[in-house]
Formats: C-alpha cells, structure tokens, sequence
C-alpha cells in the first residue's frame, strides 16, 4: 500500500514538472507569447507614426518592435506608475529611431493628438 502511495505520488510530481516545461518553453527561448489584440495595436500605432513622419523599412521594423515592447509591457503592468515610467523609455527608444526632423514631426502630431 506504501509503495502504491508513493508511485502515485511520484507520478503526479512528475507529471507536473513535465507539464510547467511546457508552458514556460516559450519563456526559456526568448520568445514572447504572441497576443493578436496587442500586435494590431503595435501595428496601428507603427502605421499612424509611417503615415505623420515616413519612415524607412528599418525604421519601421525598429518601432514596430518598440511598440510591441510597450503594448506588451502595459498589458503585464496593467497600466498605472510603471506604465508612465515605460512610456518615457520608449520615447527615449524612438527618439534614437527618428531623425531629428522626424522626432520634431511625431511630437508635433503628438500634442496635436493625431497619435498617441
């Protein structure tokens, strides 16, 4: 009976350290588990920013991970202080994206509210 106990007990152990592998697979590649909302909003947001300052190819592809990077991060902080502090970072990001008539165009956009 003892040692049914324990093979049922060493089953489910293992079957749980097999089980978490799996899910944090991902995790341990680098790769970000994909959500399809936030890559339309990085996305929209990369597109709105093309359509104010016409970026290049290589600028595009570097905002557009910027904007997955922050859509990402609001999504796990669920917005509040770290959200603003992470707001900053990326302005900081695109600002060493952009030319600096590109950055002046995108601010200027930004207060006029046509991007975010």
């Amino acid at each position: 009976m003892k040692k049914l106990i324990f093979i049922t007990m060493a089953l489910a152990f293992t079957t749980a350290a097999i089980s978490a592998q799996g899910v944090n697979a991902s995790y341990s590649t680098g790769q970000q588990p994909t959500n399809p909302d936030i890559e339309a909003r990085a996305k929209d947001a990369t597109d709105k920013l093309n359509a104010v300052v016409n970026l290049s190819q290589d600028q595009y592809n570097r905002v557009l991970q910027v904007n997955r990077s922050y859509f990402y991060g609001v999504q796990n902080t669920g917005g509040g202080r770290k959200t603003v502090r992470q707001g900053s970072g990326r302005d900081d990001q695109l600002k060493s994206i952009l030319t600096s008539d590109q950055w002046q165009q995108y601010q200027t956009a930004r207060q006029n509210g046509q991007i975010q």
